[in-house]
C-alpha cells in the first residue's frame, strides 16, 4: 500500500474512535419500518408535532405561578476550587518546517532535530534528477519530483528516537542519499 493511503486509513480509524468516545450511547434507529413505508413515519411525526403544540400551551395564571415560586431556586457555592491541578507545566508541541533540497545523491541537510510531539513539515525541492523524501517510522513521504519542482509532507513526530530518512528512488539510498531525523 502507498503511504498516503495508509495515512488516510489511519486518520479514518482515529476519527471513528473519536466519534465512538464522544457518543458512547449512540444507537442507530431504523428510519423505515418493515414495509419500507416512509410516508407513514412522516405522518406520525406531524401528529406528534401537533400533540406537543397543544401540550405546550401554558395559561397566564400558570406562568405567574411559576415565576412567583422562588423557593425552588437553590443557592450555589461559587467558592469551590477545582480538584484537578497540574503540578508541572505542560509542554506544548510546536510546528517545525524544514526546507530541504536534493540532488544526485545527497540531501541539503544530513540531520534534522525536533521534539517529540512536534508537527513536522518537510518542503522538499529537487535541484537535479528525480527524488523524494521518506521516513518509514512515521509513514511520511513526499511525492516524487523532478528537477526544479517542490513537494511537501506533514506528520507528527510522536516517537522519540533516531530515524533514517532517505530517497526511495532506485539505488539513491544505497548511494548515500539519506540522513537522520532526531526526535528528542
Amino acid at each position: 500500500m502507498k503511504p498516503r493511503l495508509l495515512i488516510a486509513l489511519g486518520l479514518a480509524a482515529v476519527l471513528i474512535v473519536i466519534i465512538a468516545v464522544a457518543y458512547p450511547d449512540f444507537e442507530e434507529e431504523p428510519i423505515l419500518d418493515e414495509t419500507n413505508e416512509v410516508t407513514e413515519l412522516m405522518e406520525d411525526d406531524s401528529e406528534l408535532a401537533s400533540d406537543s403544540d397543544s401540550q405546550n400551551s401554558t395559561t397566564d395564571e400558570e406562568k405567574d405561578e411559576l415565576n412567583s415560586d422562588e423557593s425552588e431556586i437553590l443557592p450555589t457555592d461559587e467558592t469551590e476550587e477545582p480538584t484537578d491541578t497540574i503540578d508541572e507545566p505542560e509542554e506544548t508541541a510546536s510546528a517545525v518546517t524544514f526546507n530541504l533540497t536534493g540532488k544526485n545523491f545527497e540531501f541539503s541537510q544530513s540531520s534534522l532535530s525536533v521534539k517529540e510531539g512536534d508537527t513536522v513539515r518537510i518542503v522538499f525541492t529537487s535541484e537535479s534528477g528525480t527524488h523524494d523524501w521518506v521516513v518509514d517510522e512515521f509513514n511520511a513521504s513526499t511525492a516524487t519530483v523532478t528537477a526544479g519542482n517542490t513537494t511537501e509532507v506533514t506528520f507528527v513526530a510522536d516517537k522519540a528516537g533516531v530515524y533514517e530518512y532517505y530517497c526511495s528512488i532506485g539505488s539513491h539510498r544505497a548511494m548515500g542519499m539519506f540522513g537522520e531525523l532526531v526526535v528528542e
